[in-house]
């Protein structure tokens, strides 16, 4: 089950970060730069939660720590994931 988090992990970086540059150098909407701002964000957070996951997607910040797995790190990983499945609700 750890692998399959890692590769929705990886897989959300790599869509998030790949969404965000299809309109890079183009004037955006409103909606666009909001966006743009929640994936640099999200790419940018998401590594503190699986510094293992991280390394593995070239991001060496975290390189001197292993993934937390007792019940404080799952919770703190949850209420991370928990607000960007918020925005659906908005």
């Amino acid at each position: 089950m750890r692998r399959d988090a890692h590769g929705i992990s990886a897989g959300l970086v790599l869509l998030l970060g790949g969404l965000s540059s299809l309109h890079a150098g183009a004037q955006g909407s409103s909606a666009d730069v909001r966006f743009d701002a929640l994936a640099a964000r999200f790419v940018d957070e998401m590594p503190a939660y699986s510094p293992v996951g991280a390394t593995q997607l070239g991001d060496h910040r975290f390189d001197s720590e292993l993934d937390q797995v007792d019940d404080a790190a799952r919770a703190a990983q949850s209420g991370f994931y928990a607000c960007y499945r918020a925005i659906d609700e908005r």
